[in-house]
């Protein structure tokens, strides 16, 4: 999605939508396995996140 910035409103205030997603985890994995896994799963958060020009907050619980 695009959206052209000289068509905003300057007063206008963009507010940010949290949400949630809980992705399925693999089972068993070793340390380096995982290390392997979350790498890839945040290259992939970030590169939608830099698509739809958002900022984004990974966290593990």
């Amino acid at each position: 999605m695009r959206v052209d910035c000289g068509e905003l409103d300057p007063g206008a205030v963009i507010r940010p939508v949290p949400g949630e997603w809980h992705p399925r985890m693999p089972e068993r994995l070793d340390d380096k396995e995982l290390a392997d896994w979350r790498a890839g799963r945040n290259a992939v958060y970030q590169l939608a996140a830099l698509t739809i020009g958002a900022r984004l907050a990974v966290a593990d619980a």
